[in-house]
């Protein structure tokens, strides 16, 4: 499907999606912020440690979950190597 329009026209859709844009990520940002506010405000009573070690437990229970589940689901596998 062809559109016709004049130069200014297109110039004017342009800027509005210019502006949309911007606000849309203005919204974003304002949100990414709140949120970054509220998971330091949740976890400051931990020690940069105790965050460390729970995302490192957590990590490697989901490599070993994820590694269970492809060793399960290959029958070609023998003993899960």
């Amino acid at each position: 499907m062809a559109v016709i329009l004049s130069f200014e026209e297109y110039r004017r859709l342009q800027d509005l999606a210019k502006r949309e844009q911007a606000e849309t990520r203005a919204k974003w940002r304002e949100r990414f912020e709140r949120l970054l506010a509220e998971v330091h405000r949740r976890t400051s009573q931990f020690s940069s440690e105790e965050i460390e070690a729970e995302i490192t437990a957590a990590s490697l229970g989901a490599k070993t979950a994820c590694f269970e589940a492809i060793t399960l689901s290959d029958p070609s596998s023998s003993d899960g190597l």
